[in-house]
């Protein structure tokens, strides 16, 4: 088609709405105040009827002048859901009434429809991208202008759209950036958002599809909307140019920042009194952004420090503690450069980002010391008094090898000693085991104790019987308390208590031979006799009691000498 000829057929289409415009006395957009800052788009996504939006469209573009108009306000009332069902019309050429109508509704949708929009300018369809350029410049909202500055910038895309994409950058105004820049500052914007207290109200968040040539949306809560929109605009810098790092480390944040703020909305939805439905809804949006931390996961070293930098300076810190979470699990040594944000994580005035950077930094477990090294083993004891993360911080200790770290983890025996009071038996169990690696003598005689108690269960008795043996084996310590509480270990009824207790006494190489003797002594016994009741894990519960038949019913019961009567059944004589 001629080039002059379809000009031509837009400029009428564009007077044809004006005059809509005018006779219902609606807002003049071409008028409209430049906006120099985005605006929040927030609203609440509306139920998709697929019948309904159809139907208005066909009166929109087939009715009389009072349906046509009536269906278009009907349809911008919809908002953005309505955007795919028009972009068809936006494209074909031969259709100037219907095409016209379309760009009514849009116009109409206002801001809602920009984000939809935007993206549909990916299409290999160069009138389609024209057409959208008109609707835009006439919307005039800044949120566009990353994308239209990315169709004047790009060299393979269609000279026959640039004008078009350079009248609406024109109309819309803002600073002279370039395309990628532009897009990083909203994505910084949508990234700083805070969501509102209704965290569950949904919202569309939209892709294109390229086969499809048109655009989808998936609905998303608002406590991860704002960040699945700056994910949406690093992706779009990321394709003008994929080596730039400040993108990659906003992307990096924007993926942890969705699953950060969604994890934290179930957990909060679990201590409060709330409809179980609601619940469900809750731990369901975190179950769907779990792969968003996957994402991070995968964007490499680099990305995850840029990404805990501008967490830590944009005050996100849980953020940042996700961010330590993966650097923790895919960096090495030779990543902790001079300067590096894990570092400067160790003494930030946010607990969390000073428990998990110390996570991070064990997990790696450095050879050579650095800056703040003195600081990781202190921010590990800090946090055995916050309950959200006492099991993580002795989880870490137990996982941490004294003789191949160079962190002093014996600072934190004091502290790990006062949590083996802890109520959770996961708490109880990894504070065990992390005694055990430290291997201080100190901890003998709480372990003796745990060791000793019939209240403790099997596996929490024998853990601490396995953690007497790593003390003996590193220390050389043999504290009268354990060795008693071994004496009584081996000879327990229960054989992973026996076990433990008999290796634990042979770890002891210092261990007199006149007393490993009186041990052997025991063992024998142990075969024979069982000096202890039955721990708290083999008690029989109520209900158990409850079934157990009684004394009576058992005298009631025929014995296997019984003949079965002649009534019984073929079945009950088979079994018997």
């Amino acid at each position: 088609m001629d080039l002059r000829l379809l000009f031509l057929r837009l400029v009428i289409g564009g007077l044809c709405f004006s005059s809509m415009l005018a006779h219902a006395q609606t807002q003049d957009w071409l008028t409209a105040e430049k906006q120099t800052t985005p605006q929040i788009q927030s609203n609440p996504a509306i139920s998709e009827n697929i019948e309904e939006i159809r139907n208005l469209i066909s009166l929109a573009v087939n009715g009389s002048f009072e349906e046509s108009w009536n269906a278009s306000i009907q349809l911008a009332a919809m908002g953005d859901i309505v955007v795919p069902y028009l972009l068809p019309f936006l494209a074909d050429e031969r259709e100037d009434l219907h095409r016209t109508q379309a760009i009514v509704v849009l116009k109409k949708v206002g801001s809602q429809a920009v984000l939809p929009l935007v993206l549909a300018l990916d299409t290999d369809d160069y009138f389609l991208q024209q057409n959208i350029c008109i609707v835009l410049r006439e919307i005039r909202d800044t949120r566009s202008l990353g994308y239209l500055r990315w169709l004047l910038e790009n060299s393979k895309g269609f000279s026959e759209v640039r004008p078009y994409a350079e009248q609406a950058i024109k109309a819309i105004g803002g600073p002279a950036n370039t395309a990628k820049q532009t897009l990083y500052n909203q994505g910084m914007w949508y990234y700083t958002q805070t969501p509102s207290n209704d965290a569950l109200n949904p919202h569309n968040v939209w892709r294109f599809e390229a086969d499809k040539k048109n655009v989808a949306f998936v609905t998303v809560p608002e406590s991860a909307y704002f960040a699945s929109l700056a994910e949406e605009t690093c992706n779009q810098a990321l394709k003008i140019d994929p080596t730039d790092r400040s993108v990659w480390a906003l992307l990096v944040c924007a993926y942890f920042k969705q699953y950060a703020e969604t994890r934290n909305l179930s957990a909060r939805a679990e201590g409060a009194e709330l409809p179980d439905e609601v619940k469900k809804a809750y731990a369901k949006t975190e179950k769907l952004f779990v792969k968003k931390k996957v994402f991070g996961n995968t964007a490499g070293v680099d990305a995850l420090m840029g990404g805990l930098t501008l967490a830590m300076d944009s005050n996100h810190p849980a953020v940042g503690v996700e961010i330590l979470d993966a650097i923790g699990e895919v960096c090495n040594e030779q990543d902790l450069a001079s300067g590096n944000p894990v570092f400067k994580a160790l003494t930030s005035s946010h607990q969390m980002l000073r428990y998990a950077s110390a996570r991070a930094l064990v997990r790696i477990n450095p050879t050579k010391a650095f800056p703040g090294a003195e600081r990781v083993i202190p921010n590990l004891a800090e946090a055995f008094n916050n309950k959200e993360v006492s099991l993580q911080a002795s989880e870490t200790l137990a996982s941490l090898d004294p003789s191949r770290s160079i962190f002093n983890a014996g600072s934190a025996v004091d502290g790990l000693i006062s949590l083996l009071a802890s109520p959770t038996k996961e708490i109880k169990i990894s504070t065990i085991r992390a005694l055990g690696q430290i291997g201080n003598a100190k901890a003998l005689g709480s372990l003796a104790k745990i060791l000793s108690s019939k209240s403790e269960e099997n596996n929490t008795r024998s853990d601490a019987a396995w953690a007497i043996g790593e003390i003996f084996k590193i220390s050389g310590s043999i504290e009268p308390q354990a060795y008693e509480a071994l004496i009584q270990g081996v000879r327990n009824s229960n054989s992973e208590i026996r076990n433990q207790s008999g290796l634990a006494m042979g770890k002891a190489a210092k261990l007199d031979p006149t007393k490993r003797f009186s041990l052997f002594i025991a063992e024998r016994e142990a075969g024979n006799t069982a000096t202890e009741e039955p721990s708290k894990e083999e008690e029989p519960s109520e209900e158990s009691k409850e079934e157990e038949p009684s004394k009576e019913s058992k005298e009631e019961e025929p014995s296997k000498e019984e003949e079965p009567s002649e009534e019984g059944s073929s079945e009950e004589m088979k079994d018997e």
